[in-house]
């Protein structure tokens, strides 16, 4: 029997960016040529339009020529990370396979007429990915590529990155110019620097664009809390709403999305009509304030936003403090009764410490490991690996642990230490059931 899929909104409402994406892509490929994908891409692909040496193929005789890439300092070597999804970004090439391929769209496919008609291009390159594409933005996905703003206009290309390199393909077809580049060290904001320094040149004869006049916003009914629901890692999502939500304030032709503790810096932009906006210092628009095919009003910047109740932005927020709290005092507890010698209180403490414990430790190393640390980790925890294994074992672990501490408590008389150990158990208890309620117990990282 097939497993059940839930579709989390409407096919072509709303646009969340997903690597695995591409090795669905390439299985079908294979099914329907009956061959493989990497000789497919070889023979199909890169022959025609010039790129020889280029390959997704990460054998021996494909990786003994690549460079070495450097960690964000720039000087100290980078240790290769292999792709484990490599149709979504693993292409090794040489720069002239980097050049043919950026001739091809800048030529307009005149380089390879046979391959692909320059009318195909043409259809590949208007966004089309949601609501907001289709409100008349020239910004975001289109079939293959994606439009952005470099210096004076909208390109076309690509951009990526990976441990150690950072790339960037782009094209403008008005002028015929593009641009390619793959720094293999460096820090991540590096390649955003790069593109607009480029992109100011190859646009410099260009009359300045002209900035849409500001249009005053009147819909007062827009303010207030507003939570990103399209993130595309469905285990991380309800991290993502709860620290991403942010208040929206409207006044007159302007907009601010302002987050509370600032967690990030507010944004703000000039509504140019039509519910349309346009970022502070930009010529361009880029998001909008505009309603979804069910009418209901949706701010899309890129990640798309829903209206929320503040209580639902703040009592998961509270939650997460008061467990994280009461998870330290536990711990720091457990010293204390064992030099005071309390008796009846060394077991219920001990329970309720492993239990916060665990839960701490499953909270730290899930944020740093699966989130912010490097690839290698994150990619340790989608197998059955040490790093894995302790999660899944923390997960059951400290509600267990949580329950036998109540149970051990309840036989103690009714005195200060055990209701305040009591209160200590239900802060503890509080984060778990948040936790379950979200999907982390039991936390199986390899199974996503």
């Amino acid at each position: 029997m097939a497993p059940y899929i839930s579709v989390r909104w409407r096919p072509g409402e709303f646009f969340s960016y997903a690597n695995p994406g591409h090795v669905f892509a390439a299985a079908a490929l294979e099914a329907a040529c009956e061959c493989e994908f990497d000789r497919f891409l070889e023979d199909e692909v890169f022959a025609p339009l010039g790129m020889s040496g280029a390959t997704f193929r990460n054998d021996e005789a494909a990786t003994e020529s690549l460079v070495q890439s450097y960690l964000a300092d720039g000087f100290s070597p980078h240790e290769r990370w292999l792709m484990l999804i490599r149709p979504a970004g693993s292409l090794i090439m040489g720069l002239d396979d980097l050049e043919a391929m950026l001739q091809f769209y800048v030529q307009r496919g005149a380089t390879a007429p046979a391959f692909l008609p320059a009318e195909s291009l043409a259809a590949m390159e208007p966004a089309t990915d949601s609501v907001l594409a289709r409100a008349g933005l020239p910004l975001g996905y289109g079939l293959g590529n994606f439009g952005f703003v470099a210096g004076r206009d909208v390109f076309h290309g690509h951009t990526g990155s990976t441990e150690g390199f950072r790339a960037w393909f782009g094209y403008h077809p008005p002028t015929r110019s593009g641009f390619a580049f793959v720094l293999s060290g460096g820090e991540e904001n590096a390649r955003y620097r790069l593109m607009r320094r480029i992109g100011d040149y190859l646009t410099r004869e260009l009359p300045e664009p002209m900035t849409p006049p500001a249009v005053a916003f009147s819909d007062t009914s827009a303010e207030g809390w507003w939570a990103p629901f399209t993130h595309s890692m469905l285990q991380r999502d309800w991290l993502w709403r709860l620290f991403g939500a942010g208040r929206l304030s409207v006044a007159g032709d302007g907009l601010q999305l302002t987050h509370y503790p600032p967690f990030s810096a507010a944004a703000e932009w000039t509504h140019v009509g039509n519910g349309l906006l346009r970022p502070a210092g930009s010529a361009f628009a880029s998001a909008g304030l505009i309603p979804d095919a069910d009418g209901d009003l949706r701010l899309l910047v890129g990640t798309a936003y829903e209206p929320v109740p503040a209580w639902q932005v703040w009592l998961p927020r509270a939650a997460v403090l008061v467990a994280l709290l009461a998870s330290a005092l536990a711990i720091l507890w457990l010293p204390m009764v064992a030099f005071v010698g309390r008796a009846g209180l060394a077991a219920p403490v001990a329970l309720i410490t492993a239990s916060g414990a665990s839960l701490l430790g499953l909270g730290i190393y899930f944020l740093f490991a699966g989130m912010l640390g490097p690839l290698q980790s994150s990619a340790a925890l989608g197998r059955v690996s040490v790093s894995s294994v302790a999660l899944l074992v923390m997960s059951l672990a400290g509600p267990s642990l949580a329950l036998a501490g109540y149970w051990r408590l309840r036989g103690l008389a009714g005195s200060l230490s055990q209701r305040l150990l009591l209160g200590l158990l239900l802060g503890v208890g509080l984060g778990w059931a948040l936790l379950t309620w979200q999907g982390w117990v039991p936390l199986i990282t390899w199974r996503i």
